[in-house]
């Protein structure tokens, strides 16, 4: 009996008591005993339990062994409708089950109230509304504390919505525009959709059930397509099987079949569905192909895996002599190839056998008549459906009669009273006629192969000369062109007057110039001495004029080549995403190469004229290095991350640097950073394997001085001592450098060591005490090969290991004398110490942009290099507005709101001029507020940018006297204007320019710029533009640090930089620990592109 008692602190307790009589010795009741047992906490775990079957994500339900509900949680009354009040008590099964399911629920419930449980079982509900709820149902007996079964309690889940996604597959896999068919485990059809039907011809009705493979498949190919259904009804699937099947109509359809277990919920095999293609039309194609091939006006032949002919058409027994019959299985190379060429034949076979096919490769054939006949041949991999390589196919053409007519031109060539010589696409000569011989004294074989500019000319017309021949290589022919050659002996310099003309081959490509001489040695002796003193004049005249104006023009020229580079390169990926059409098919696949060529070139243009432009300064002595603050810890990771992607996948990079703030200089951290990173580039371009390690130490000299060693150490091929001294020269090439490939010749050092030596003197001539410093040699760059034992045991205690294929190794390094210095005492632009420290760039929100410049091509560019900036960082956007004039871009800044302006610094009122003309000609109402909006969808945003600037130049307001205006005095009015205005939307500013001298440099930052952008910009100048200004900006209010770490625009509507130890923390969290000093390459196939690219570009 339950009852509750109050206890003394007035909580109520639950008893369960046990009332018994008590008597006394003669029998006689005397009282009541109670024996309790304290249930308060049984009770209220009993009442957690029915809330927790109430309020349960699933329906739950009860009935008690009338088959009544005494359980319907609120799951339930959502799923039905029916609340627990209007079920309670009432027949489940008669009240609430749909009839045609109420025997079979019925069946299910009795059995749970004999004990015998069912799982998964599914039934109907009818809702409240009268509609159809499909529950999955498992029954469980309910019993008391004796293990009585007083009822049944259900748990169900509500599947109503998983049967109707079956049906849509249903319906999905009945309409779909493939066939597909399924068989049971007995190989009868149980699935035949519409396009099965449309196919073959027999309804479902008439498939169902019926045997596949006894009643629709051909009798010859019964066996086999039994054999791929027995093994699917076994777990193993095939792919891409072709089989037939006989129509209503009697006819053969080919399907190519993929063969799939079917499995039931439990997993079991219950069957096999086939989803096929109709191939009959495309097996007819082939054979109308093969057809083809054999009546092709060229001789076409293929052979098997083991070089047996296995295809030999109608044109190649006609060329040839041997039939079709004669030739197959027999082996090409064997018995048809003469024997002087059978090996070079066999390796072509052999490449195309792994994929690498040949193209225009010349080789003898031997006819049945015993004649030779040479073959042009492109070999192609010959591949099946999967893509395996199957045999080699050999499109040629006969070319022994053009090669006769080839051989007669070079007799008439080599016989002509006319020195004739020509060169290849590298300058190297593979023509000098008898006429050269005699006039140079050079016997050809002593030419053939030798570079004509750099080895036969003057070193005077050297220039010149290349100048005609890259002319001539693109179609531009030179006539009556005159430069000397050096006879053999040097005795005499033999005059010719040139008509310079582009060779090509017989698909046009330019392979060479061949040039036609006179001999005019003679008529110019009589000005020889008037020449040279007008030579001396030009080449100090030249030297004279270099100038940033120059460069200026140099660098627009260049930057035009790579936005159009860029452009072209975007057309094919936006056609080639579009839809096939023949427009598509018949785009050449090489321009994508050439442009992606062009434009590397272009780059390594561009990178090759700061260079020299450093050098220039630092030869001459007017280079001034800037004496700040420089973490050289710090320093060297920079330039760690700058060339670290050069670095090749099979090499590691090592930092044997001091910390962070451990060594503080005070030095000019440009200098040092381009110090560093031309080091890194020569290690780069010849370690193939093994380790590159950045090596930076600090001994102390005195409480303000410390001694550094800085330098680059390496496990490449070595440099030779006698080589040593010839390496810091530019432009070094052969025998001076690490020979680390078969084509050494087509490696060069470049500028960067020549430009490295120099940045060492100056490091070492503006120490604190440079004076008592001491040379260890003549030279302050000192060049160690192989590797000195102190670094080799500095490398092995880092980690690095002395594997097979290293090379002896080099290190460059200089030690000089440098001021200590605290990172407070002035951070270094070049290094950025403190703030790179403190931030990192992880640009946000909608970044607003103004373009100003006189260039269509110049603008695209400058919108191009946005979009990569938008793609890099994918949190943020970009909003573009352009201005043709200085003038036009101040104006846009007083009535808009912009992040960013760049601004070109010569500017042209011709060009506007001639801008407004042709919008009064056009005569439409220009889009003043007109933008293009670059996000994440590169192909989207190229072609917003292509339609943006196709009659962008149309919606500007073009005012008298605009371009006149130069860019840094726009920039000092757009200053100017901020300053007394009250708006806080100032905007950053730089001078997107050619002018990149120190003198233009200093000029744009008395103007108010932000810094300057140089041509042609790319995505790295304006984030290290961005990183340098972070100081200044702050300053000027142009930028804005928020309370939790970002650094904004000035309106805070764009966000540029964060605190770098949040990001820290990100980054921690994502990896999974902190970073290494070490870095290593994985670019893999496309850093092996870069370099082949990158030899093409030094040759």
């Amino acid at each position: 009996f339950q009852f509750p008692l109050e206890t003394k602190a007035g909580q109520r307790v639950e008893i369960l008591l046990n009332a018994t009589t008590r008597r006394d010795e003669t029998g006689k009741v005397i009282g009541v005993v109670g024996i309790g047992q304290d249930i308060t906490a049984r009770i209220a775990q009993e009442q957690e339990y029915a809330r927790l079957i109430d309020t349960a994500n699933a329906p739950i339900f009860g009935v008690d062994v009338n088959g009544n509900v005494d359980v319907w949680n609120q799951n339930a009354t959502a799923v039905v409708g029916f609340t627990s009040k209007e079920t309670m008590g009432k027949h489940l099964v008669s009240e609430f089950i749909l009839s045609d399911f109420r025997a079979s629920v019925q069946n299910v419930l009795d059995k749970a109230l004999n004990g015998d449980e069912t799982a998964n079982f599914q039934f109907p509900l009818e809702t409240k509304a009268g509609q159809r709820v499909e529950i999955l149902l498992n029954a469980t007996s309910r019993r008391d504390e004796k293990g009585n079964i007083i009822g049944v309690v259900g748990i169900g889940q509500d599947i109503t919505g998983r049967i109707a996604q079956e049906q849509e597959f249903a319906r999905l896999i009945d309409t779909a525009n493939a066939p597909i068919f399924g068989v049971d485990v007995d190989g009868n059809v149980n699935v035949w959709n519409q396009n099965a039907t449309a196919v073959v011809g027999f309804t479902a009705e008439e498939t169902m059930g019926r045997h596949l493979v006894d009643e629709f498949i051909t009798e010859t190919c019964r066996a086999s397509v039994q054999e791929v259904f027995d093994k699917a009804l076994q777990g193993d699937e095939t792919a891409n099987f072709q089989f037939p099947l006989v129509t209503k109509a009697g006819k053969r359809v080919e399907i190519l079949l993929n063969a799939t277990s079917r499995r039931n919920v439990d997993g079991r095999i219950i069957g096999v569905v086939g989803i096929g293609q109709d191939i009959t039309a495309r097996i007819a194609q082939e054979q109308e192909y093969t057809r083809l091939i054999d009546t092709a006006n060229a001789p076409i032949f293929g052979v098997d895996v083991d070089g047996n002919v296995n295809v030999w058409n109608q044109n190649a027994t006609a060329v040839v002599g041997f039939t079709a019959e004669e030739t197959m299985g027999r082996n090409l190379v064997r018995e048809f190839i003469t024997e002087d060429f059978r090996a070079s034949v066999q390796k072509v076979l052999d490449k195309a056998l792994h994929g690498d096919e040949t193209a225009n490769f010349q080789f003898p054939l031997e006819t049945k008549g015993g004649a030779r006949v040479e073959i042009l041949l492109n070999a192609t991999s010959r591949r099946d459906v999967e893509g395996r390589i199957i045999g080699v196919v050999g499109i040629g053409q006969d070319i022994t009669e053009r090669i006769a007519q080839e051989q007669e031109y070079t007799r008439l060539i080599d016989t002509a009273n006319a020195p004739i010589f020509g060169v290849d696409v590298d300058g190297n000569v593979n023509v000098w006629n008898k006429c050269l011989v005699k006039l140079t004294g050079f016997a050809s074989d002593d030419v053939k192969g030798k570079n004509l500019v750099r080895d036969l000319v003057s070193l005077a017309f050297q220039d010149d000369v290349a100048t005609v021949l890259r002319k001539a290589g693109k179609g531009d022919e030179t006539a009556n062109f005159e430069f000397p050659l050096t006879s053999s002996d040097g005795s005499r310099v033999v005059e010719i007057r040139l008509n310079a003309t582009c060779r090509r081959n017989a698909s046009g490509t330019h392979v060479g110039m061949v040039g036609i001489g006179q001999d005019v040695t003679d008529s110019k002796a009589k000005n020889e001495a008037v020449m040279r003193q007008r030579e001396a004049e030009a080449a100090q005249a030249a030297q004279a004029t270099v100038s940033a104006h120059v460069y200026h023009e140099i660098r627009n020229v260049v930057g035009a080549l790579l936005s159009l580079a860029e452009r072209a390169s975007e057309v094919v990926e936006i056609t080639m995403s579009e839809a096939i059409t023949e427009n598509v098919l018949q785009l050449p696949s090489k321009v994508r190469a050439l442009t992606d060529h062009q434009r590397l070139v272009c780059q390594h243009a561009v990178d090759t004229l700061n260079d020299m432009l450093d050098v220039a300064k630092m030869e001459n002595g007017t280079y001034q290095l800037k004496q700040k603050a420089v973490d050289l810890g710090d320093l060297c990771a920079r330039a760690a991350k700058l060339q670290g992607p050069r670095i090749k996948s099979d090499v590691e990079m090592h930092l044997l640097t001091p910390q962070k703030g451990e060594l503080v200089v005070l030095s000019d951290g440009a200098v040092v950073l381009q110090y560093l990173t031309n080091l890194l580039s020569n290690a780069a371009k010849f370690t193939k394997a093994g380790h590159v390690f950045i090596i930076c130490k600090g001994r102390e000299l005195d409480n303000e001085c410390v001694e550094v060693e800085l330098g680059v150490a390496d496990t490449g091929p070595g440099i030779r001592s006698e080589d040593q001294e010839r390496v810091l020269q530019a432009f070094t090439t052969g025998e001076a450098v690490p020979r680390e490939d078969i084509h050494t010749s087509a490696r060069s050092t470049g500028i960067g060591l020549r430009l490295a030596n120099l940045i060492a003197n100056i490091l070492f001539d503006a120490g604190p005490e440079s004076a008592s410093q001491k040379k260890a040699s003549d030279r302050v760059l000192q060049i160690s090969s192989p590797l000195p034992p102190d670094i080799l045991r500095t490398i092995q205690l880092a980690g690095g290991t002395r594997g097979s294929g290293l090379g002896p190794g080099t290190f460059f390094n200089i030690r000089c004398h440098m001021q200590r210095a605290s990172l407070t005492s002035g951070a270094d632009d070049g290094n950025n110490a403190s703030l790179e420290s403190d931030f990192v760039l992880n640009p946000s929100g909608m970044l607003r942009v103004l373009v100003v410049d006189d260039q269509r091509t110049m603008r695209q560019m400058a919108a191009m290099f946005i979009g990569k900036f938008v793609l890099k960082y994918p949190g943020i956007s970009a909003e573009i507005m352009t201005a043709l004039s200085a003038e036009e871009g101040v104006r846009l800044a007083k009535t808009h709101s912009f992040h960013i302006i760049t601004m070109d610094e010569s500017l042209s009122e011709n060009y506007c001029e001639n801008a407004k003309e042709q919008q009064q000609a056009v005569g439409r109402e220009p889009d003043l507020e007109a933008r293009l909006i670059l996000d994440n969808d590169r192909i989207g945003s190229a072609k917003r940018r292509s339609a943006f600037f196709d009659d962008e130049v149309f919606n500007h307001t073009i005012e008298p006297g605009d371009g006149s205006l130069e860019g840094h005095k726009a920039v000092e009015q757009i200053c100017e204007y901020f300053e007394a205005s009250e708006r806080k939307d100032v905007p950053l500013l730089f001078n997107l320019t050619g002018n990149v001298l120190e003198d233009d440099r200093e000029r744009y930052r008395r103007s108010g710029s932000s810094g300057v952008l140089p041509k042609p910009v790319k995505l790295e100048h304006l984030e290290e533009a961005l990183i340098d200004c972070i100081g200044t900006s702050l300053q000027r209010a142009k930028l804005i640090e928020q309370p939790d770490g970002r650094v904004t625009s000035a309106d805070g509507s764009c966000t540029y930089f964060r605190r770098r130890e949040q990001e820290a923390v990100a980054a921690a969290d994502a990896d999974g620990g902190a970073p290494r000093r070490t870095q290593r390459n994985s670019a893999g196939a496309v850093e092996a592109k870069e370099e082949k690219m990158e030899e093409k570009m030094d040759t």
